[in-house]
Parts: C-alpha cells; sequence; structure tokens
C-alpha cells in the first residue's frame, strides 16, 4: 500500500479533487495532508485522510515529516497542483516495488558541469529528483528529515525549497 502526501498551501479545493482521485485507487492506504497555512483549516473529506493544519508555514521539510507519521513503507509525495492518471501512480508503483531505497519521479534534474543546479527537466536516470510526483521509501524520508538542518544554509523560498536536493543525498 502507498502512503500518499500532500503538501497544502493556496489550493484547497485542487487539494480535495486530489484526495477524492487518491481515494479511488486500491494502492493507496491512506492520505496525509500537511496544511501550511494558518489561514486555512481543511477536514479530511475522505476516510483514507489525515490531515495535519499547522499554525504557521513550516516550509517544505514538512513533507518529510508528514512521511514519519505514514503507516506504509511507500510514500507518494503528491504536489498539490498536478492530478496523475491512476495508470502513472501504477507505473511508478512498479518501479518502486523493485528498487524501493531509490527514489522515483516524473520530474528529475542533474547538476550542471559546473556543479550548478539547473532548472532544465530530465527524464530517465537522474541526480536529482523533484518532489512533485515522487515515490520514495519511509526510511529515506525520515533520514532526510534528521539530514535537513545540515542544509540550513539553503537560501529557498519558500522555507524549505530544495528539499528535493536532500531527498536525493539521503537516497543515496
Amino acid at each position: 500500500m502507498i502512503s500518499a502526501i500532500i503538501l497544502n498551501w493556496q489550493r484547497p479545493d485542487f487539494v480535495r479533487r486530489i484526495i477524492s482521485r487518491l481515494d479511488e485507487s486500491d494502492r493507496v492506504g491512506e492520505i496525509i495532508v500537511w496544511n501550511n497555512n494558518p489561514e486555512v483549516h481543511l477536514t479530511p473529506p475522505a476516510d483514507k485522510a489525515r490531515v495535519v493544519n499547522c499554525s504557521e508555514d513550516c516550509g517544505l521539510f514538512t513533507r518529510f515529516a508528514a512521511a514519519s507519521l505514514a503507516s506504509n513503507e511507500c510514500i507518494l509525495f503528491h504536489d498539490d497542483d498536478l492530478i496523475a492518471e491512476e495508470q502513472t501512480l501504477e507505473r511508478l508503483y512498479e518501479y518502486w516495488s523493485k528498487a524501493p531505497m531509490s527514489c522515483h519521479t516524473l520530474f528529475g534534474r542533474n547538476a550542471s558541469a559546473s556543479a550548478e543546479y539547473t532548472r532544465q527537466v530530465l527524464y530517465g536516470p537522474v541526480e536529482m529528483v523533484l518532489t512533485r510526483y515522487t515515490m520514495v521509501h519511509r526510511q529515506t524520508c525520515v533520514h532526510a528529515l534528521s539530514r535537513a538542518p545540515r542544509f540550513a544554509d539553503l537560501p529557498g523560498v519558500p522555507v524549505g525549497n530544495g528539499e528535493d536536493i536532500i531527498l536525493s543525498y539521503a537516497a543515496m
């Protein structure tokens, strides 16, 4: 089974649509929504869903904190601005099942020759995954959360931007 993790900031209506879609999947056992927007209070719209409502924006590292609350080993990070087809979920799970300690994603990047972080999205084996729609082992997420303070100097906006880099290195 998969534990789906969704962060919310400004799209509560879209989050409800994503939850509805994931709730229909037999593969998804639970949905954890981490709401970083203190101006919005979300309630779980499905039996599989749990919501963490924060009193302040705790940043993007909350992906890893939410994963530590999951009851399944397979974690799906799902951004609140896209919806993937069921066959995409199944295909990603197929890859994850064969190599659960690797990160599997729809969006990846490599560092450039000068070690700069490039914005070019690549497909196939990559050095860094973007956490927009990524399947990973819960243990890797917990490891990434424990290492996040070492990356406190990353100048990310919003807070914690760069969590994809941390996750990628934690998996390595």
